[in-house]
């Protein structure tokens, strides 16, 4: 059938043109107009205010797909009447909030530096501060409010601060009256050994719930909570060194025992001095290398962590930390897990550094990075949180850049696609061909052009080979040259749209128009071959991929269609900016 027949075919159908609705900022404004006029009234009811809220939704709908730039102030302008109704929807609630909120900041300035009531003050004022419709309704009032009491907050922590270390003090003191009345027993080698063991009891909990309150209690740069935690340890040092002597000694056997634990598995650690570059590490995939080279100091650091965290369970130890030896020993472990993990920073900052010069886009090399990170710097390393949230910033941003481009590339495709259906009839118009060919005899038909419709089965049937295009005609092999324009432009179009043509379903076949030569050449046309047999006593059946040489004709296409590509020879083909051109 001659291609401007199946035109004719087409332009009988019924066109049906689909509503195109457009983004409209004056519409928008004209909606948000409507809905400030309904909002504006001196008594709106509740009626009122879901009109002026639906005028809004739809002045919303009405910038989808504006610029940023066009639509920005018109979303400003929503936003504030949105306020202002919301404003007037809770206006009867206002006297409420405005009591509460009264009521909490004469309560907290009342409260200042009062460590019985403070903390009920500033429940109250939460209560008030926390709640989305009281912002709504008295937002001026209770932002003026917030800042006052952030004044408030700041008194009663000086005050309350003084006073708890007052109160610190009072029991810093009873300790040390306590210590100088129970020491002479304590030295006493005839003393009662069920009252020294009554007296070290009592003296480590008071010795331990003192050091708890100074944490807990006074800030950790707080002047005199510093000043008392020495004189404590002062007490406390003494105290172990008479009363604890055996279990000093205890106590630094099993922390040396445990430190020893896992030796076999960090020994050696040091050695571990250089780490890898980026080509490195992007290179060589191993459980090594996962570890930036150093899998022994990622160990060390692992389990001095663990040994560091278990010290807070262990009562023998806090009984007697304040003992130097004890000190040294704890002192010595975090020296050289700081040592080790500073060394492991440094050798992860450059590896990452590496991959962010060298444009890394793929996400899985990002977020397998951001993993390895995790494993050699731990869960909860401020320095590697910073970091894999870097990563994770980048894969996510390649994904959406990913995804972009994705998006675009199918738009472009179907652009191209609806150019293309539209240049195509033009394109081969006044060209003849015949649409029975018996390629056979190809000698019958040299130099004559020919028409058909075909998928290319170069790659299905065929195995790729130096030619593009491969199909069948009458059950004849046909391999097929591109006149170099149309050749060109295939190869721009498909790196445009990001994949071959014919690949999408919506492309469908090749529409071609092409010259027979005399040419022949070789083809691999792929074979299946099936064999049967038994394997353990079942029968079995083994399919075995194959290929054979095949004799194919050589054409040359002058004229062809597919999805969004079109174009022939002399005539020009579609750009990928949709115009047609030679």
């Amino acid at each position: 059938m001659h291609l401007s027949m199946r035109v004719v075919l087409l332009a009988a159908l019924v066109l049906i043109v689909p509503t195109v609705v457009y983004a409209d900022v004056d519409g928008a404004k004209g909606y948000l107009k409507e809905a400030e006029e309904i909002a504006g009234g001196n008594s709106v009811n509740s009626s009122d205010i879901e009109k002026a809220n639906s005028k809004l939704e739809l002045a919303e709908a009405e910038l989808d797909g504006v610029a940023e730039a066009a639509k920005a102030p018109v979303l400003a302008a929503i936003k504030a009447v949105k306020e202002k109704i919301n404003a007037k929807a809770h206006a009867s609630d206002k006297p409420k909030y405005m009591r509460m909120l009264t009521r909490a900041m004469d309560e907290a300035e009342g409260s200042i530096g009062n460590l019985a009531t403070w903390s009920t003050a500033e429940r109250m004022f939460n209560d008030v501060n926390n709640n989305a419709e009281a912002k709504i309704v008295i937002g001026a009032e209770l932002e003026v409010a917030a800042k006052k009491f952030a004044t408030f907050k700041r008194l009663n922590a000086k005050k309350a601060g003084a006073k708890r270390a007052e109160e610190i003090k009072e029991s810093l003191a009873s300790i040390e009256k306590e210590w100088a009345e129970r020491k002479p027993e304590l030295l006493d080698p005839d003393g009662a050994p069920n009252s020294k063991a009554n007296s070290i009891d009592r003296l480590t909990r008071s010795i331990e719930s003192l050091r708890k309150r100074i944490t807990e209690q006074l800030p950790a740069d707080d002047e005199n909570g510093k000043v008392i935690s020495v004189q404590l340890d002062t007490i406390a040092a003494e105290f172990t060194k008479i009363a604890l002597a055996d279990r000093i000694k205890e106590v630094s056997e099993t922390l040396k025992r445990k430190i020893d634990l896992y030796k076999d598995d960090w020994g050696g650690y040091e050695k571990e001095t250089a780490g890898p570059t980026w080509a490195q590490y992007s290179q060589q995939q191993s459980e090594k290398m996962s570890k930036f080279l150093a899998p022994l100091s990622v160990e060390y650091v692992t389990r001095a962590d663990e040994f560091l965290a278990g010290l807070n369970e262990e009562e023998d130890y806090k009984s007697v930390q304040a003992d130097p030896s004890i000190k040294a020993i704890i002192a010595s472990v975090k020296t050289k897990r700081d040592a080790t993990y500073a060394k492991l920073l440094k050798f992860v900052t450059a590896v990452v550094e590496g991959a962010e010069k060298a444009g890394v886009k793929e996400t899985d090399v990002l977020d397998n990075l951001e993993s390895n990170v995790r494993l050699a710097l731990g869960e909860k390393s401020p320095e590697g949180v910073a970091i894999r949230e870097r990563l994770k910033k980048k894969s996510t941003d390649q994904a959406a850049a990913a995804n972009g481009a994705e998006e675009a590339k199918v738009a472009l495709a179907k652009m191209l696609h609806e150019k293309a259906d539209a240049a195509w009839p033009k394109l081969y118009a006044g060209m003849t061909w015949e649409t029975k060919a018996d390629l056979s005899k190809p000698a019958a038909f040299k130099g004559k052009s020919i028409g058909f419709l075909s998928d290319n089965l170069m790659g299905y049937r065929f195995k790729p080979d130096t030619y593009y295009f491969a199909t069948t005609i009458g059950g004849i092999p046909v391999a097929a040259t591109f006149d170099p324009a149309l050749k060109a432009q295939i190869a721009e179009t498909e790196k445009a749209i990001g994949r071959s043509l014919g690949d999408n379903d919506d492309d469908g076949k090749w529409d071609i128009i092409a010259v027979v030569t005399d040419k022949k050449t070789k083809l691999m046309s792929k074979r299946q071959a099936e064999s049967t047999g038994k394997v353990d006593g079942a029968d079995v059946k083994i399919t075995t991929d194959y290929a054979v040489e095949v004799d194919a004709v050589v054409i040359e296409i002058i004229a062809a269609k597919c999805g969004p590509f079109a174009g022939a020879k002399g005539r020009g083909v579609l750009k990928i900016d949709g115009t047609v051109g030679k």
